[in-house]
This record gives structure tokens, sequence and C-alpha cells, in this order.
């Protein structure tokens, strides 16, 4: 629940006009991403949940790693659609 308040609330931040966003930025945004050491752990850890031996700790920093990648995922979504706007001109 929390997770998709943050979303909400995230979505609406970054909800001014993206249409704007320089091409430039808009890839530099493209290229953030998780390391390989923090997918490896995102899939340990997804391993552990799936034979329910996450501690409270392994489940907190997994819901982290989940957060990130939603927020990641629209940061994306609004950069691709700047770009798509901006090559649609």
């Amino acid at each position: 629940m929390v997770a998709n308040i943050e979303s909400m609330i995230w979505d609406r931040a970054i909800d001014p006009d993206w249409a704007e966003l320089s091409p430039d930025v808009a890839r530099a945004i493209l290229q953030i991403s998780f390391k390989k050491a923090d997918v490896d752990r995102m899939n340990e850890l997804a391993a552990m949940a799936r034979e329910d031996r996450l501690s409270d700790e392994d489940r907190e920093e997994l819901e982290s790693y989940n957060r990130i990648g939603h927020l990641l995922a629209m940061l994306h979504s609004r950069a691709r659609r700047a770009m798509d706007n901006r090559q649609g001109r």
C-alpha cells in the first residue's frame, strides 16, 4: 500500500510538461539503472522470498528495491514519451 501511495505521489511530482525535456536530458535519465551488484541482490532476495526465507530486514530491503524500481520505471517512461513527442513534432 505504501509503495502504491509513493508511486502516485511521485507520478504527480514528475508530471510537469516533460514534452519540453531536452533529448540530452531524456537520454541521461534513460541511462539511470541498477548496477549488476544490485540486480544480483534483487534476484537473491526474490529467490529468498519465493522460499519464504526473508527476514524482516531482507523484506524491507526488497520493498525498497521495488519502490526505487517503480520510480525508475516512471522516470524512464516520462523520458521516452518526451523523446517521442519531440520526434513527432
